[in-house]
This record gives structure tokens, sequence and C-alpha cells, in this order.
């Protein structure tokens, strides 16, 4: 059950509103494809997809309880950052507070790299942050170009950003 990219658009509207909608879809398409029950269990095999959200909440507290980071939902919100967000298992497979979730992190990481920066460039690197914790590795391993690929936007993201020099 994936999200079409209207109904995420709209989401992103409704539970996002200080990001721009075509960002959010663009990071909802790389993080889960649209799919509100995704459970990703960092460095493990995988778990079969959940069909519901009760047992989305059930695969997400297996693996959570045995000590393993494990992204969850739409916007694929790692079970590590739940208490910082003020979510729980049991809130985080909701549509609209992850996407809020979502908007709340890239919001906060954007604020924190604007400094020197163009506003593109700014929002890059607050997507490198999303993915990876580092204004660098996102970069790195991808992850900026598939979002930026996924927004639709043609021009060229390099492979890896460099911090300008002062």
């Amino acid at each position: 059950m994936n999200y079409a990219a209207a109904t995420i658009m709209g989401l992103a509207s409704q539970c996002a509103p200080n990001v721009a909608p075509q960002t959010v879809a663009a990071i909802v398409r790389t993080e889960s494809r649209g799919n509100p029950l995704a459970v990703n269990v960092n460095h493990a095999r995988q778990p079969k997809a959940p069909l519901s959200v009760a047992d989305a909440i059930a695969t997400a507290r297996r693996y959570v309880t045995a000590g393993y980071s494990v992204d969850l939902g739409i916007s694929q919100i790692n079970s590590r950052n739940l208490p910082r967000l003020g979510l729980t298992l049991e809130t985080v497979f909701d549509p609209c507070t992850n996407i809020a979730a979502l908007g709340q992190t890239l919001s906060q990481n954007y604020r924190a790299v604007t400094a020197g920066r163009d506003p593109q460039t700014a929002l890059r690197v607050a997507i490198s942050l999303y993915n990876t914790g580092s204004t660098s590795r996102g970069f790195r391993n991808g992850y900026v170009a598939r979002v930026v690929g996924n927004a639709g936007v043609a021009e060229s993201v390099t492979a890896e950003y460099t911090e300008p020099t002062p």
C-alpha cells in the first residue's frame, strides 16, 4: 500500500507546512516509495513487510527491543530519534505524524546549516543530515542525488559536498 504522489503532496502541505511539498515528496519517495508501514532494520536481514499498522508496530518493537536501529514509516524516522521527536512506536506509523517529524527534522537541519550557504546548497546539506547525521556522508552515499532525482530536478548533484574554507 504505497501512497500516490498527490496524496503525499497533500499530506506534506497539511502536516509539514514549513517544508516545500515537493521536497517532502522527494524524501518520501526515496525513503519508502510512499509506504506508510515501511520498516527497515539497519544492518540486519529485513523482516517481512507489515500488512497492517498493528503488524508494523509489532515488527518494529521486536527489533528495537533487540537493540537494532530501525527506520519507521513513510519518511523512515529512525527509532533512536523517537524520544527527541515526541513519538512512540504507536504514533510513528501515522502518515501525518511521520511527515510532521520529517518536516521538523529537516527544518532544524536547514536552520543549522544556512550560514554562508545559498538556499539550495543548505537544503541539500540538510537532506544529507536527515539521512546520515553528517553534512557530507549523504552526498557520498548518493542519497542527496537520489532525493534530487526524485524531485525531478534536472541539474546534476555532485557526489560529494566539501565544506567551504573560511
